[in-house]
């Protein structure tokens, strides 16, 4: 992914959504979400199209939140890869 990688701090976490919305335009819809201990649970989709093709997308889509004195100490993301690769992809038909 364009925007793949490990990003640190609250900069971080700004420079991650930057870095996503300059590639695509989209939509997250939880479907569920669950509270375990320090963590957060959120099970949904993401739906929306590339920037620079118009191509769209929809991904099922897990974000994992840890909550440390009552802030967010970690974000985990994981999203149907192919999916986005496929509809980033400009030659792919």
């Amino acid at each position: 992914m364009p925007w793949g990688g490990t990003y640190r701090g609250l900069s971080g976490f700004g420079e991650f959504f930057t870095a996503v919305s300059t590639h695509i335009s989209s939509k997250v819809k939880p479907e569920v979400i669950y509270q375990a201990g320090d963590r957060v649970v959120q099970v949904g989709r993401t739906r929306g199209t590339v920037r620079a093709n118009g191509r769209p997308f929809d991904s099922c889509e897990v974000h994992i939140w840890r909550i440390s004195d009552s802030l967010i100490s970690a974000l985990e993301i994981y999203v149907e890869d192919e999916v986005f690769l496929a509809a980033l992809d400009a030659d792919s038909a």
